[in-house]
């Protein structure tokens, strides 16, 4: 392992001479591999960490207060380089994401994702495990959401704000995250490149897409339905009204879109003379 997570470029941390940052990684190493042996985080010890790393206790202590200490500086590492991976992503226009989907190529900055993980798999999936640390792919999927929120409001419609944009990124953050943790604590038998181009694919697939029956969702006029319906308390009437609004717009957004096909507009009866 090296003496510091694998970090991304971006990630500033306060300096440490070189006998702290061995330190400090033989003790994390330590702790991954305890949780392991152990089964369980909350039965690692101060002493099973420190005899497992070759360390003293005292040495220990001038790091840490205490097992908990150690592990928020480990997740709080790692966090710090995720969040500026996945801002990277978020970076990329949707003309961007669109190109690579043609290319069948993983959006820009998913790579570079997923060899973050893979670098650090072996601290990284014993937090995630079983046994690890319930808590941290939460504080993932947060660090996640606030690095897309920004870059999610840019240029949306203004009818898909609100609760609906809060609840499509957790959906989309932790079906994510859930893939990312499968792949790890799964012995990441997929290549990188291969699992990014999974991840990419995964986000945009719909339901439909598995069965050839593609659905098309008019977020817009769907969102624009739940605020009315949350607004009005779930009125029986006002959802009827707003249903059909929904579904007026629905139609009318497919009809444009038929009418866009090459030959749409001009079919002709077939003969029968």
């Amino acid at each position: 392992m090296p003496d510091v997570l694998v970090s991304a470029p971006a990630a500033r941390r306060p300096r440490l001479d070189r006998r702290s940052q061995r330190s400090r990684a033989q003790l994390r190493d330590a702790l991954a591999e305890e949780i392991l042996a152990a089964g369980d985080l909350s039965r690692v010890t101060v002493t099973a960490v420190t005899e497992r790393a070759g360390l003293t206790r005292r040495t220990f202590y001038s790091h840490f207060h205490d097992i908990p200490d150690l592990v928020a500086a480990v997740e709080a590492d790692a966090l710090a380089d995720v969040r500026g991976l996945v801002g990277r992503i978020a970076a990329s226009s949707l003309d961007d994401l669109t190109a690579a989907l043609r290319r069948l190529e993983p959006a820009p900055g998913a790579v570079e994702l997923l060899c973050y993980f893979r670098d650090n798999a072996a601290c990284l999936t014993a937090l995630l495990g079983e046994g690890g640390d319930p808590a941290f792919v939460e504080k993932i999927k947060a660090v996640c959401c606030d690095a897309v929120r920004a870059r999610a409001l840019d240029g949306i419609d203004a009818r898909a704000m609100g609760p609906f944009l809060d609840y499509y990124l957790a959906f989309a953050v932790s079906a994510e995250a859930g893939v990312l943790t499968r792949w790890l604590t799964g012995g990441m038998r997929e290549d990188v490149h291969t699992m990014a181009l999974m991840m990419t694919a995964l986000t945009f697939v719909r339901p439909g897409d598995l069965y050839g029956k593609t659905i098309d969702l008019n977020v817009p006029a769907y969102a624009l339905a739940l605020m009315r319906s949350s607004a009005v308390g779930g009125d029986p009437a006002t959802r009827a009204a707003d249903a059909g609004e929904a579904r007026a717009q629905a139609g009318a957004t497919n009809q444009e879109r038929g009418a866009a096909l090459p030959g749409a507009a001009k079919t002709k009866e077939p003969n029968h003379d």
